[in-house]
């Protein structure tokens, strides 16, 4: 079930100052997601961090949407955002982004 999921994502960082920036954007109905739960726990969880690390200041959402074909899973925030250019490489392993100041960031 993916809300007792994001329930265990929000309990993890529910601490100092994420104490309440987490907001969930999820239909109390939705198609159950087949996927291997801590494949997609772990996967959540480092997108959620990064939203909470990079977006300052604001809330994070976790949110999930029914499609006609499949479950749409999302974290969205007010960071800076990914760079177009950066977004297929995001999943690789050790990937950080160079910002144009010559700062590397990334999770």
């Amino acid at each position: 079930d993916l809300l007792p999921m994001y329930e265990e994502l929000i309990q993890l960082f529910s601490f100092g100052e994420h104490r309440g920036r987490i907001k969930v954007d999820c239909p109390a109905e939705i198609e159950p997601v087949i996927a291997d739960r801590e494949l997609l726990f772990q996967a959540m969880e480092n997108l959620l961090s990064n939203a909470l690390k990079y977006a300052e200041e604001g809330p994070v959402t976790l949110g999930a949407r029914d499609t006609d074909d499949s479950v749409l899973l999302w974290v969205s925030d007010s960071g800076p955002g990914i760079p177009a250019a950066a977004q297929g490489q995001i999943f690789n392993r050790f990937f950080r982004i160079d910002t144009h100041d010559g700062r590397r960031v990334g999770g």
